[in-house]
């Protein structure tokens, strides 16, 4: 039996969205990784172990989180990692779909129960 505790990587650009979704999975003991770019969370997912990854689909710098999504799934150590994609533009989520058809999609602002549920889903 494994007692680890799960590992979450937060993948989001934005400070104050990566401290709410620590603030939602830190007290029910998850352990947290974050990344702000798309070469921190590619490069943190090939070093660690991960359980979870939530992916903001809308990154800086030039790199869009349908293309982490595409690197993540290629690699077999990544490829069947569970992925909660997050974005304000629901545009994306057809997009996703075509990408990983078992991607969860979580529009943007979203309140702590609706993403616990999303979350307590796939986990």
């Amino acid at each position: 039996m494994n007692d680890r505790p799960k590992t979450i990587l937060i993948v989001d650009d934005a400070p104050g969205v990566r401290l709410m979704l620590r603030s939602y999975l830190e007290p029910e003991g998850y352990d947290i990784l974050q990344a702000d770019s798309a070469e921190t969370a590619l490069r943190l997912s090939k070093e660690q172990r991960v359980d979870l990854i939530i992916l903001d689909i809308m990154l800086p710098g030039g790199q869009m989180g349908t293309d982490v999504l595409q690197k993540l799934r290629k690699k077999s150590s990544t490829a069947s990692i569970p992925i909660i994609a997050i974005s304000g533009l629901s545009a994306y989520q057809d997009g996703l779909q075509t990408i990983d058809p078992n991607i969860a999609f979580l529009p943007k602002p979203f309140d702590k129960q609706t993403f616990m549920s999303v979350f307590d889903s796939l986990i």
